[in-house]
């Protein structure tokens, strides 16, 4: 009754362990998504820095604006590379978090795969202690 109830057990944490899987391969993948946004804005950041440059280098009323318009881009940029920086941290955290609980997941159908087979091999050997006391039995019937 207590290796069912072991097994029970290991079964319901093998669970909460592929679910813990999901969920991290799942925020990896979202941060992934969100550091390729952040890229692609930064990419379009350096573009209309550009676009605005070369704009500004035909008018010279526009080099004026030019100024604050690179300042206010300047920041902006620097905010996105933090950001990106950030997300990068993040994504390693959860590579870090996913490896833990695919090992953790693994321990356990280690774990489930063991005790199936202790229960195979109780089971075979009850079976050969039964058939033993029968011929036992029958032997002794015999005599």
């Amino acid at each position: 009754m207590r290796a069912i109830e072991e097994g029970r057990g290991l079964e319901k944490l093998l669970k909460l362990a592929k679910a813990r899987v999901d969920e991290e391969t799942i925020r990896i993948r979202d941060l992934e998504m969100a550091r390729k946004n952040v890229a692609a804005s930064i990419e379009a950041l350096d573009a209309k820095i550009m676009t605005e440059q070369r704009v500004a280098a035909t008018d010279a009323r526009i080099m004026m604006d030019l100024k604050n318009f690179l300042d206010g881009a300047a920041g902006k940029r620097l905010t996105l590379l933090s950001t990106l920086d950030g997300l990068a941290e993040e994504i390693s955290n959860g590579e870090t978090d996913l490896a833990t609980a695919f090992t953790e997941m693994k321990k356990l159908e280690h774990l489930i795969d063991l005790a199936h087979d202790n229960k195979k091999r109780r089971s075979a050997k009850f079976e050969l202690e039964q058939l033993d006391e029968a011929a036992s039995r029958l032997n002794a019937a015999r005599r």
